[in-house]
């Protein structure tokens, strides 16, 4: 075969377009492809950083609307927290930072315990702030995944008023604040019983307004409701703190005077008989004065409340027959 050529393929058009173009464009295609996908993976990032800060300040709108101090805790103190912790303590955020959740309390043993289970539940503190004043709080704590805590304290003042107001309607009567009849029933067979353990004097009175239809009839019932307030305060500042004083109905109230005997009780009534006469009462017709009689009874042995308020009624029965504003003692 010699003086025949042969056509060198590595040199011809058909050889040479695939490896001059086919290879650069594959490389340009994988380099366009990583390229588009750091430009996707570009996009994401800043996606996920715009939506990050969104969540972050809808986090700290949420954090500077809500009514409870939220704290992030690390190792039992403040890591940082919300606008409205500096409002409940009174005290800027910066001296709060690094403080022990302890010292925002009053001292109690069951503090701790709560921060150690960081279950959620909410527990009533009384907090307290640096001026050294104090105001009714809930807290609550609860885990997170790193070991921190986070906590919220919500100013329940108010909450709590309620409940003490609604606790107080259960046993005062609305209108003068003496205890109601049910009240005094529980308490005074408290009284009594301990009365026997000690052996001790103890003694019943029952009060009744003189004439009060009268005053309803002339000056009108808001008037009459007056009186019966400003008795009411009248005994009440008068009498001693162990002492039991109730509103039994209308014009009617009763009294049971612990570690007392009949003459010292005698000697009580007549001073509160003689103060209340003395009382000037206001009406839209003038100035005008009222009376009260009164029964008292010692109550002695085993005999039950309600023997006692029978002998006590007959002494005041006595006490109106005799010409009312006097204390009359039950003879049985």
């Amino acid at each position: 075969f010699e003086g025949i050529e042969y056509a060198d393929e590595s040199r011809s058009v058909s050889y040479l377009l695939p490896i001059n173009f086919g290879v650069p464009l594959w490389i340009i295609t994988l380099i366009g492809l990583a390229l588009l996908t750091m430009r996707r993976a570009l996009l994401e990032s800043q996606h996920h950083a715009k939506d990050s800060r969104a969540s972050a300040n809808r986090f700290e709108r949420l954090m500077s609307v809500t009514n409870g101090g939220v704290l992030l805790l690390k190792e039992g103190r403040i890591l940082d927290a919300n606008p409205m912790l500096e409002e409940l303590y009174a005290c800027p955020l910066r001296d709060l930072i690094g403080q022990p959740l302890t010292a925002l309390f009053e001292a109690d043993g069951e503090l701790a315990e709560q921060l150690a289970a960081a279950d959620s539940r909410p527990h009533d503190r009384r907090a307290l702030r640096g001026d050294g004043s104090h105001f009714a709080a809930e807290l609550s704590v609860a885990a997170l995944d790193d070991g921190s805590r986070v906590a919220e304290i919500r100013d329940v003042s108010t909450r709590k008023a309620l409940e003490e107001e609604l606790r107080l309607l259960a046993f005062r009567d609305p209108l003068t604040g003496a205890l109601n009849r049910r009240a005094f029933a529980e308490r005074a067979e408290h009284e009594l019983l301990r009365s026997r353990r000690q052996k001790t004097s103890i003694c019943l009175a029952i009060f009744d307004l003189d004439h009060f239809k009268q005053i309803n009839d002339r000056y009108g019932h808001a008037v009459g409701d007056q009186v019966l307030q400003r008795f009411s305060r009248l005994c009440q500042e008068r009498i001693r703190r162990t002492d039991l004083f109730a509103r039994f109905g209308g014009e009617e109230f009763v009294l049971l005077m612990p570690d007392t005997g009949q003459d010292q009780a005698i000697a009580l009534l007549d001073l509160l008989r003689t103060h209340w006469a003395e009382e000037q009462l206001d009406s839209p017709q003038g100035i005008f004065r009222s009376t009260v009689s009164i029964g008292v009874v010692p109550i002695e042995g085993v005999s039950p409340l309600e023997y006692g308020l029978e002998r006590a009624d007959a002494a005041l029965y006595e006490a109106k027959s005799d010409g009312r504003n006097r204390v009359a003692v039950s003879r049985s």
